[in-house]
């Protein structure tokens, strides 16, 4: 007689009430998907097993504050962190950024957000950001005075940022322009050409 392997399968077991709530939270496309799957056991008021593959896909497509509701029913998830992630630290003063090297640790790893005000983050207040947080991020904030290349002038302008990645020039308060290429105004580096 063969004796066949076993694979164990990682699951997470919430009440009809948490499906509820997971899905009153839920953009409509995954309402519908999640309606599919647990629909039923919501009606007949059963516990909802969820596959870990399908946890993941719900938790990667997670919101801010979905993530929060997900925190509450599952408790915070331990990623693996890595030099280039970006997350988001709930400290006093919350902060979206890359992750830019690995520091000394005690009780933990702890992650150097970025250069520029030298965040290091112990990983307990990390968590993994979401798109809208990295989207955010990726500019600098609102009222921030940069510099941008005007390609037609050949010349470098002062503007302060929309937080948007769009600027409203120091002159005019009402043209607010895009720009490639641009950096954060820095008198002791500022542009050769």
């Amino acid at each position: 007689m063969k004796q066949e392997d076993t694979v164990t399968t990682i699951t997470k077991t919430i009440t009809y009430q948490q499906a509820q709530q997971i899905i009153d939270i839920a953009c409509s496309e995954w309402k519908d998907t999640l309606f599919e799957k647990w629909g039923k056991d919501i009606i007949l008021k059963r516990s909802i097993v969820i596959s870990q593959e399908f946890y993941d896909q719900m938790r990667k497509a997670c919101t801010a504050s979905q993530h929060k509701l997900f925190d509450e029913i599952f408790g915070k998830d331990k990623p693996e962190y890595k030099v280039g992630d970006w997350v988001t630290w709930s400290g006093k003063t919350p902060i979206t950024a890359q992750i830019i090297r690995q520091s000394g640790s005690i009780g933990g790893p702890c992650w150097v957000l970025n250069e520029e005000t030298h965040n290091s983050c112990h990983e307990s207040y990390l968590r993994l950001a979401t798109p809208e947080e990295i989207e955010a991020a990726k500019f600098p904030s609102k009222g921030t005075p940069c510099l941008v290349r005007d390609h037609n002038a050949q010349t470098w302008r002062l503007v302060y940022s929309n937080g948007d990645g769009k600027f409203t020039s120091a002159a005019s308060y009402k043209e607010i322009h895009s720009w490639e290429q641009y950096q954060i105004l820095d008198i002791n580096n500022l542009p050769t050409q």
